[in-house]
């Protein structure tokens, strides 16, 4: 079972608390600032932690803004390691 990852929007000044509490739970998910100045962070999420995940962002979106930006996909799928990916770059 693969990595599951969602982007999210959130507050800037609210980055870091997310992040701890997230974190606090140990082996349930890791916090990757995506895009600071937009405050989108990517939530990593360990394998049979989807319930405990969604249940913790049910609760915290009572306290702090939370936002989907992008469907949950798998972390090989947005990170690209184990997928060749094309680039738009300029």
């Amino acid at each position: 079972m693969d990595t599951h990852s969602r982007l999210l929007r959130l507050r800037r000044e609210d980055i870091a608390y997310f992040k701890f509490i997230i974190e606090s739970y140990e082996g349930m998910a890791v916090v990757r600032t995506q895009n600071p100045q937009e405050a989108i962070v990517e939530l990593m999420i360990a394998p049979g932690w989807d319930q405990d995940v969604n249940e913790l962002l049910e609760g915290l979106r009572k306290e702090i803004p939370i936002q989907c930006t992008e469907k949950p996909q798998s972390a090989k799928a947005i990170t690209g390691h184990g997928q060749s990916q094309t680039s738009d770059s300029d």
